[in-house]
C-alpha cells in the first residue's frame, strides 16, 4: 500500500502545483508563435487550466476538503495506536473488542484518505471541460464521503476515550 501510494501522491501534488502555478497568465511561458506553451493552455477569456470557472470552483471545493482532513491523518494514526495499546492492556473482553473496533475504523479512515488520493486523476487538464466537471463532481462526492468516514472514526475514538476517563473517576 505504502509503496503504491507515493508515486500517485507525487503525481497528485504535481497536478496541484501545475494548476496553481498556471492560475496567473504571466506565469506561463510563450512559445515561438506568441501563444502560451507548456502546461498552460489559457484562452484569452481568463479561464484556468481546468477550462471553466465552474470546474475551478469544483476543484477548489475538493481540495478544501482534502486540505481540511489531511492534517488530521497524524491524529488518526496516533489514536489508532492508542486504541491498539488500550486493547492490548485491557482485561475486560467487551472493552478490548470496543478498542479494536475503533482502531479498525481509524485504520479504514486512514486507508480511505490514501485510496482517495491514489485514485485522484492526474490528467484533468487534458480532458474536455464537460468531462472535467463530471470527474470533479464525482471527486467531490468521494472526498466528502472520506471526510465523513474520518470524522466519524475520530468522534468514536474521542467518545471511547472520554467514556474510559469517566469510568476511571
Amino acid at each position: 500500500m505504502t509503496k503504491n501510494f507515493y508515486p500517485s501522491f507525487i503525481s497528485f501534488l504535481l497536478v496541484l502545483l501545475i494548476n496553481s502555478s498556471c492560475s496567473n497568465h504571466s506565469d506561463c511561458a510563450k512559445g515561438e508563435n506568441g501563444e502560451k506553451s507548456g502546461h498552460c493552455s489559457h484562452e484569452n477569456d481568463g479561464k484556468t487550466a481546468l477550462k471553466t470557472a465552474e470546474n475551478q470552483q469544483l476543484m477548489d471545493e475538493v481540495m478544501q476538503v482534502h486540505d481540511e482532513m489531511m492534517p488530521k491523518m497524524s491524529q488518526v494514526n496516533q489514536l489508532q495506536q492508542k486504541m491498539l495499546e488500550m486493547a492490548k492492556s485491557s482485561k475486560n473482553k467487551y472493552q478490548k473488542e470496543q478498542y479494536l473496533a475503533v482502531a479498525k475504523e481509524l485504520s479504514d479512515a486512514e486507508n480511505a484518505m490514501f485510496a482517495w488520493m491514489e485514485q485522484f486523476p492526474s490528467n484533468l487538464d487534458s480532458l474536455a471541460a464537460p468531462n472535467i466537471k463530471t470527474i470533479l463532481e464525482e471527486q467531490k462526492t468521494s472526498v466528502i464521503r472520506m471526510k465523513e468516514q474520518m470524522a466519524n472514526a475520530l468522534k468514536k475514538s474521542d467518545d471511547v476515550i472520554t467514556n474510559m476517563k469517566s469510568t476511571d473517576i
